[in-house]
């Protein structure tokens, strides 16, 4: 036999369950919990009177409403009907061929009917014909391999729905082994041998494993634990162990719940809380606000005050970008017409620190030439004092106002080589 790849048996089994959902593929004949009721109604149901004991005729009677056999049921519903059926041909006393097929007749329609009537076609009404013709009406509804998808659902997919009790799972996986005897019945075939419902239903031992199998995998551990094996005791032994589990976590759960913080739920409350502030900074490292001019701050990019001024000056024309040497000037890559050194286009972070750094060292030249230019003047005065007194010595107002004209750019720095900065002012710069 040749191997297929994993590709070729996907596209096989797809082109074979085309139209087919998961759900229905998946879905097992009679599941752990049933669906809801049908809702009976005078129109798809009928009331029948029953006799506890109908041979007397002073016994308790009760009231059956039983739906109308249509054939859309699901495989639960048929054998419902099937045991309500049973029920109203006891409560009425029916043992007749003719009374029992009437009966069967008046609690069917549609399909259901159709399907019975061919069953008796040519056939004499004795209660054997009946009951042969009312097992194949049921079977015609039953999916097909009924029996044996409903055992693989037991062995190996019904497991423990979280939040229901242990006792209450392992009752209805004892009801659904149950409803494998009545399944086997319907879909026995007479020419086989006496129906013997000990080989259709799970003994004993492969309900214990198919449980087990069901269990949470931390109980399984808790098993392992105390050393208790499924396979050696009882079906009521195991839930009774279990049991004893529901009420341990029951009793930690609570011990938890009071011991737990109250978690903050202002996250819950306000989502956009948890988006985070570009301009914030993690806790723990350095001021927590952000300036992209200042960089780390008191304040961050929107509440720069520097960054607002220069936004005004802009808006209203008064802003005068640093002046550059002509040399410098040409340089610029984004020099316009105008003669401004960085054209129309706002200063970035490195222009402004360079623009900061030529204004102080600028004001630093400036006051050291005034410096040097006040000596000078007391040298010219004490020099004119002994020799030429007519020529009048400039004033500190003029030398002074000389010296703050002076600008950086426009200053030789090479005639102020021989100048003698303070140790201050050489920390300064």
């Amino acid at each position: 036999m040749t191997k297929l790849s994993q590709r070729a048996v996907g596209q096989a089994v797809q082109s074979e369950w085309k139209g087919f959902t998961p759900a229905a593929v998946t879905a097992p004949p009679i599941p752990l919990v049933g669906a809801e009721p049908r809702i009976t109604t005078k129109d798809n149901s009928l009331e029948l009177k029953l006799y506890s004991k109908p041979d007397q005729d002073d016994s308790p009677t009760f009231m059956l409403k039983i739906p109308l056999l249509d054939g859309l049921e699901s495989v639960s519903q048929l054998l419902d009907w099937q045991e309500m059926f049973e029920k109203a041909l006891v409560g009425q006393g029916i043992t007749t061929g003719p009374d029992m097929v009437a009966m069967a007749r008046r609690l069917m329609k549609g399909p259901a009917l159709n399907t019975f009537n061919v069953q008796m076609a040519g056939k004499a009404e004795t209660v054997q014909h009946c009951k042969a013709a009312l097992k194949a009406t049921l079977q015609s509804f039953m999916p097909k391999k009924v029996l044996f998808k409903q055992r693989r659902y037991m062995n190996r997919s019904c497991r423990k729905i979280k939040g229901m009790p242990t006792r209450e799972w392992l009752t209805r996986v004892l009801d659904l082994n149950l409803k494998l005897v009545k399944l086997g019945k319907i879909m026995h075939d007479p020419t086989t041998g006496a129906f013997n419902e000990n080989v259709v239903k799970l003994p004993d031992d492969q309900l214990i494993d198919a449980a087990y199998y069901g269990l949470p995998k931390d109980w399984k551990s808790k098993m392992a634990l105390h050393n208790f094996d499924p396979m050696d005791h009882t079906i009521e032994e195991l839930i009774e162990f279990c049991e004893r589990l529901e009420v341990a976590e029951e009793e930690l759960g609570e011990t938890k719940q009071a011991t737990a913080k109250p978690k903050d739920n202002k996250s819950k409350q306000n989502p956009q809380s948890t988006k985070q502030d570009p301009n914030a900074r993690p806790k723990g490292k350095g001021k927590r606000k952000y300036c992209m001019f200042h960089g780390p701050s008191s304040h961050d990019t929107t509440q720069c005050r520097d960054i607002l001024r220069m936004k005004e000056q802009r808006k209203s024309n008064s802003f005068k970008h640093p002046k550059l040497s002509e040399t410098e000037g040409a340089t610029q890559s984004n020099a316009g017409k105008s003669g401004k050194p960085f054209g129309a286009k706002p200063f970035n972070k490195s222009q402004y620190y360079k623009y900061k750094a030529d204004q102080e060292l600028n004001a630093l030249i400036t006051k050291k030439v005034h410096k040097e230019l006040m000596l000078f003047n007391q040298e010219h005065r004490a020099t004119q004092a002994h020799g030429h007194r007519g020529a009048s010595p400039a004033s500190s107002e003029d030398l002074g106002e000389e010296a703050h004209n002076v600008e950086f750019h426009e200053v030789d720095l090479e005639r102020f080589n021989d100048l003698h900065l303070d140790e201050e002012e050489e920390a300064s710069v």
